[in-house]
C-alpha cells in the first residue's frame, strides 16, 4: 500500500482469523542501519500498550528473523495523499462546513499524537502519505512505530525549496525529534488542506529571509482572506522555525485548533459601515503600497504651493503701487516755483507744497 525509504504498507491476511490486517514493516536496506530495527521492536511494543480509541491498536508485533513488523486492524478506506489529489480548489467565498471539515481532520491527527507523545513516541515522517482515512470518518496513523532515520545525505545539490516541507527544520537538520516537531507538520498539513498547496515562500530574493537567514512562508492570511483570525492563528503558531517559537505541547496545539472550529462555526458577522470598512480597506498592504507614496507626494506638492503663493506675496507688498508712481512722476515734471505760484493764496500753495512733501521728499527751495 505505501513504500517509502524506511518503510512498508501492505495489505496482508491473517490466515487464523480469517480477515484483513495491516502489516507494517521496514525496508530491507533500513534493517542494515544500527539498532534500528531494535527501536521499531521496542516501539511497537510501547504502542501496544497504549489503550485508546484515537490509536489502531498492535494486534501483533515481533520479527522473521530479516524484518521487523507490527500489525493493526484493517479499516476500509484510502490515504489521505489519495484524497487530496481529487480535492477540488479551495472554495472562493466562505465555506464554513469546508473549512470546519478540515480542521477536524487535523484535530483527530492530533489527538493520535497527544496519546503517543507522552509515552516519547513521535512520528518520523508526518504527511499526507502516511495518514490513512477510513470510511468511519477517524484518520489513523498506521507507522508509529517506525523510529526516525538518519538524513540520507546526496551529493547533488538541492534547488531551493519555493515551498515548506512537511518534515521540520530541525528534523531535516538531523536533530533529535520532539513533540514540536510533529506540531510543525501538523501545520503544515493544515496550511496545505485550507489553502489547497503547501505553505509558499516568497520568490524574491530580498523578501526569503528573516534575521539569522530564516525562511518564512507566505502567510495564510494572503491566500485564504475569508477564513477567521483564530484559525490564522493556529496555523501560525505551528509554523515558526525555531522549535521554541511554536505551541509547546500538543495539547495548545489542539486547543487553538478548537478555537479555530468554534470561530469558524460561529454565523457571519453584520456587515460593517462604511465609515469602519473604509479604514480597513486603506490598511491591506496592496492599498498601502499606492497609498503611501501618494500621500507623501500630495504634501510635498502642497508645501511647494505654498511657498511660491508666500514668495508672490511678498514681492507684491514690496512694489509701490500706481498711484505713488503717478504722484512722484507728476512731482518730478513739474517747476517748484510754478508749482506754488499756481494759487493766488500764499496759504494754499504752501497747504499744497506740504501735500506734495508727505509723497516724497522735495527740495527745499520748493518747500521755502
Amino acid at each position: 500500500m505505501v513504500q517509502q525509504a524506511a518503510t512498508c504498507i501492505f495489505l496482508a491476511q491473517d490466515t487464523q482469523a480469517n480477515k484483513s490486517v495491516f502489516l507494517v514493516t521496514l525496508q530491507q536496506e533500513a534493517t542494515k542501519t544500527a539498532d534500528l530495527a531494535e527501536r521499531f521492536l521496542r516501539r511497537a511494543d510501547t504502542l501496544s500498550q497504549l489503550q485508546d480509541e484515537a490509536l489502531l491498536p498492535v494486534i501483533d508485533f515481533g520479527s522473521d528473523g530479516k524484518r521487523p513488523y507490527a500489525v493493526l486492524p484493517f479499516h476500509s478506506g484510502q490515504f489521505l495523499a489519495e484524497k487530496m489529489e481529487k480535492m477540488p480548489p479551495p472554495p472562493e467565498k466562505t465555506d464554513q462546513t469546508d473549512s470546519i471539515t478540515k480542521l477536524t481532520l487535523v484535530k483527530q491527527i492530533a489527538e493520535s499524537l497527544r496519546i503517543s507523545h507522552p509515552a516519547g513516541l513521535f512520528h518520523h515522517d508526518l504527511r499526507p502519505e502516511n495518514i490513512f482515512l477510513g470510511d468511519d470518518g477517524k484518520a489513523y496513523l498506521l507507522d508509529l512505530a517506525v523510529p526516525s532515520a538518519p538524513p540520507i545525505s546526496s551529493l547533488i545539490e538541492e534547488m531551493p525549496a519555493k515551498e515548506l516541507d512537511y518534515q521540520s527544520p530541525e528534523q531535516k537538520a538531523g536533530k533529535a525529534l520532539s513533540g514540536r516537531s510533529n506540531i510543525f507538520s501538523l501545520g503544515v498539513l493544515l496550511y496545505h488542506l485550507l489553502a489547497g498547496h503547501k505553505p509558499a515562500l516568497p520568490v524574491s530574493e530580498w523578501d526569503i529571509f528573516e534575521q539569522n537567514r530564516v525562511t518564512r512562508e507566505i502567510p495564510l492570511s494572503n491566500v485564504r482572506p475569508d477564513l477567521t483570525q483564530a484559525t490564522y492563528t493556529a496555523v501560525q503558531n505551528s509554523l515558526w522555525q525555531k522549535e521554541w517559537s511554536r505551541y509547546e505541547t500538543i495539547n495548545d496545539q489542539i486547543e487553538a485548533i478548537e478555537k479555530a472550529i468554534a470561530a469558524e462555526s460561529a454565523p457571519p458577522p453584520p456587515p460593517l459601515p462604511l465609515w469602519k470598512k473604509a479604514p480597513l480597506f486603506l490598511m491591506k498592504p496592496k492599498i498601502r503600497k499606492v497609498l503611501l507614496p501618494a500621500i507623501v507626494l500630495f504634501f510635498l506638492l502642497l508645501l511647494a504651493l505654498m511657498f511660491m503663493r508666500g514668495r508672490a506675496n511678498r514681492q507684491q507688498n514690496n512694489a509701490p503701487s500706481p498711484e505713488a508712481i503717478h504722484r512722484t512722476t507728476v512731482v518730478e515734471n513739474l517747476p517748484a516755483i510754478s508749482l506754488c505760484n499756481a494759487y493766488s493764496s500764499p496759504a494754499i500753495a504752501m497747504s499744497t507744497c506740504l501735500m506734495v512733501k508727505t509723497d516724497k521728499a522735495l527740495p527745499s527751495n520748493l518747500i521755502s
